[in-house]
């Protein structure tokens, strides 16, 4: 009688595993996609400036049109371009400028054409905020956050 008992249990629990398996493949879990790296959220649009704050002062709503359609686009291979947009403040200026960018600092600051660092604040596929550091022409030093939105 035991023996028939255990030969029972196990057919009942080879049958579970046997129908649970095939559950799964009929059901599949749905995968997560893997989270864009920083890189690939940088590189994947354009970006236009939205604010630029300095001392608490918004300065972008001071900037003329033709500096507000200007746009930023970064590439996967460290190269960058800037785009006067629509309107030009200066007919005579190159439509597109070419430069370059990387992140350091495990990907917390950004250095664009080699000479501006500036701290990423904020990275996702809608906005990009960064800080920058300055000096005027007087000496004294600031920081200005400049948002970005994707064009």
């Amino acid at each position: 009688m035991k023996k028939l008992t255990f030969a029972l249990a196990a057919l009942v629990a080879l049958t579970l595993m046997v129908s649970s398996c095939k559950k799964d493949k009929d059901n599949p879990t749905p995968s997560t996609p893997a989270p864009q790296t920083k890189t690939q959220i940088l590189t994947s649009h354009s970006w236009i400036a939205k604010s630029m704050v300095s001392n608490n002062v918004d300065f972008y709503p001071f900037m003329p049109a033709c500096e507000k359609d200007n746009f930023l686009t970064f590439k996967a291979n460290g190269t960058s371009t800037y785009d006067e947009g629509a309107l030009k403040c200066d007919p005579s200026d190159p439509q597109v400028e070419n430069g370059t960018w990387k992140f350091i600092a495990n990907e917390t600051k950004i250095i664009i054409d080699n000479s501006d660092t500036a701290e990423v604040q904020t990275l996702t596929a809608e906005t990009l905020v960064i800080k920058i550091k300055f000096e005027d022409d007087e000496g004294k030093t600031g920081t200005m956050v400049n948002t970005f939105s994707k064009k």
